[in-house]
């Protein structure tokens, strides 16, 4: 029982933590690459989460799961800033963002239901 807010809150801070400081990463390397990447450690910590009894996958899929989110939506939002011109830019930030916005509050409707 105590893992249920344990696990969210050390992924999610972990994440923020990427965020906050992490963010100088994606204007080194690809942000497609760095895409690609994190949806794997995302995927692998998810998946990894369904083995919890054990300490060492608790804890991967805490790193992997964490550091997955952190990067991804970030690299998501560059990428989409990146397109259209100067006009477009608004635009194309709500296309972006509408598909990921109505994932999470569609996932969470289908879920509940559940």
């Amino acid at each position: 029982m105590w893992c249920r807010g344990l696990y969210p809150g050390l992924a999610m801070g972990l994440a923020v933590a990427i965020r906050l400081f992490g963010g100088n990463i994606l204007d080194r390397y690809s942000k497609l690459l760095i895409i690609r990447i994190c949806f794997v450690l995302f995927g692998f910590g998810i998946m990894s989460f369904y083995r919890l009894d054990s300490v060492l996958f608790y804890v991967l899929s805490i790193i992997l799961y964490g550091s997955g989110l952190g990067f991804i939506f970030p690299a998501l939002n560059a990428i989409g800033a990146e397109q259209g011109s100067l006009d477009q830019k608004a635009g194309m930030m709500s296309i972006l963002t509408m598909p990921i916005d109505g994932g999470f509050i569609l996932g969470s409707i289908f879920s509940g239901g559940l």
